[in-house]
């Protein structure tokens, strides 16, 4: 066969491999089977789907899709023109960086901000830019039908690393405003949520186009875990936040008013504290058990700026275990246990 021949042979395979999409039917996490799953699983490694092979044979070496490839099979009609990355360092982890792809334009004149993790070469995110709000209409598309379009993009973004997500996760789907379907994994572990560890999805209810995703999920595999019992009660949580407030401010706060601070959660849970720079300047310790509430003050003073006052929300994580404050800001009170490692930095 003549070389010719070869390289045409050998351009066709690849042309196949990358087009591919591999789709396995939608499997629902169960809340209530939380408790049994095991942290820190070992996620599995690339397919051979998710590699194009040389010559075609799956015991040859594999070369991965470039980063460009992976965004234009997610965006069929992106202009390779428009996907100029740059480097962006993360605010607080050193070494960490990102590509960022800041105006990425499909040839239908869409236009997107993609976030590119540069260990991995994963797309962690990608969002419309101004000018693609959606319009109110008639819902099409059921929550079910937006889980099962999530489920499908997850597994064309991160292969057979998608069951492990859904697994070690808690699904949940609501509409918003009739113009977005939204769809989120939190995170869990023994049945206890992250703070942060999840992947969401937005999509048009009327034709299931996903418009925005999001992936933050870190690498846990050596981080020690706690009990999972907390030693500060929820009540004590508060009790906590209110002295603290009122030890600086005496007299001033008639009635503190508590809410979740979880994204899609009526009520106060406990949380691991899934923050990146404290899991990364705080190696040996184990990572932290959490109550993590906003509250709301009615003040004994300043009547005129009440209604203020009920509008703002004030975060604080508390830790469980040891009680300590890890966030709280409220006025001039401004505590971050991240506070310390930043100030070393500049130091």
């Amino acid at each position: 066969m003549s070389k010719k021949i070869i390289v045409i042979s050998l351009a066709a395979i690849i042309l196949v491999a990358f087009c591919s999409v591999v789709f396995i039917p939608y499997t629902h996490a169960n809340p209530e089977n939380s408790t049994d799953i095991e942290p820190d699983l070992q996620e599995p490694t690339a397919k051979p789907s998710e590699t194009e092979s040389i010559n075609g044979d799956a015991n040859d070496i594999k070369t991965p899709k470039t980063i460009k490839e992976k965004i234009i099979e997610l965006f069929p009609d992106m202009d390779p023109e428009s996907l100029k990355p740059r480097a962006e360092p993360d605010r607080f982890i050193k070494g960490k960086t990102y590509q960022m792809y800041e105006n990425a334009i499909t040839k239908s004149g869409k236009k997107y901000r993609i976030k590119v993790d540069s260990d991995s070469g994963e797309i962690i995110q990608f969002n419309p830019l101004f000018g693609m709000h959606q319009k109110k209409g008639e819902l099409e598309i059921s929550l079910e039908d937006a889980e099962i379009i999530a489920q499908e993009l997850l597994r064309n973004i991160t292969g057979n690393k998608a069951d492990y997500y859904t697994n070690n996760s808690v699904i949940t789907s609501s509409y918003f405003q009739n113009t977005t379907a939204d769809v989120r994994y939190t995170r869990i572990r023994n049945g206890i949520p992250y703070m942060a560890s999840g992947i969401n999805f937005g999509m048009d209810p009327m034709n299931g186009d996903v418009f925005g995703y999001s992936k933050f999920w870190l690498d846990i595999e050596n981080i020690t875990f706690p009990s999972s019992e907390p030693d500060i009660t929820l009540d004590e949580a508060k009790e906590i936040a209110e002295t603290t407030v009122n030890e600086k401010y005496p007299g001033t706060v008639k009635s503190f008013t508590f809410k979740s601070a979880q994204v899609g959660s009526d009520t106060i849970n406990l949380c691991w504290n899934d923050d990146s720079e404290l899991l990364y300047y705080e190696k040996e310790m184990p990572i932290r058990l959490v109550w993590p509430f906003y509250f709301q003050v009615e003040l004994n003073e300043n009547p005129e700026e009440e209604q203020d006052n009920h509008r703002i929300h004030y975060l604080t994580v508390v830790d469980a275990h040891s009680g300590e404050i890890i966030r709280l800001y409220y006025k001039d009170i401004s505590i971050d246990a991240r506070k310390q490692f930043r100030e070393k930095e500049i130091d």
